[in-house]
């Protein structure tokens, strides 16, 4: 049985992530959302990571962690392409909240999902080759 919720700590960095369905337009400047880029929780947990990691040591190739984190998930360095690749305009779709306080990313998660009347589901588990091969992960 899957949960709802991610919530992953990497460095200074606590990322809160959810698999959503909503009627609403999401538009807030401090969430972000990706289409159906993320074949796991695992590959979202360990992009988040390494985008943590490459701000710490100064070899990030954008200038925000949202976009960085992005491109880890989808394994591409053109950071244009990668947002293209990321976006969607339509339900189902995963919502992403990056803070440095814990309390505070739980507390603007639930005003927001209430807010825009986002209905959470349950995280879809897929092992979709496609998914895999764009986010270069290796598949044994």
């Amino acid at each position: 049985m899957s949960s709802k919720f991610l919530l992953v700590k990497a460095g200074d960095y606590i990322l809160l992530a959810s698999f959503a369905s909503s009627a609403g337009k999401i538009d807030d400047g401090e969430f972000f959302v990706v289409g159906d880029v993320i074949a796991s929780k695992f590959h979202l947990a360990f992009s988040f990571g390494r985008a943590v990691r490459s701000f710490k040591e100064g070899k990030n190739i954008t200038k925000s962690i949202k976009n960085e984190v992005i491109c880890n998930i989808l394994g591409d360095r053109q950071v244009e392409r990668a947002l293209k690749e990321a976006k969607t305009d339509r339900s189902p779709f995963f919502l992403l909240l990056i803070e440095k306080n814990l309390e505070d990313a739980i507390r603007k998660y639930i005003d927001f999902c209430r807010r825009k009347r986002v209905k959470i589901e349950e995280w879809p588990e897929k092992f979709d080759l496609d998914i895999l091969e764009k986010a270069a992960i290796e598949v044994y």
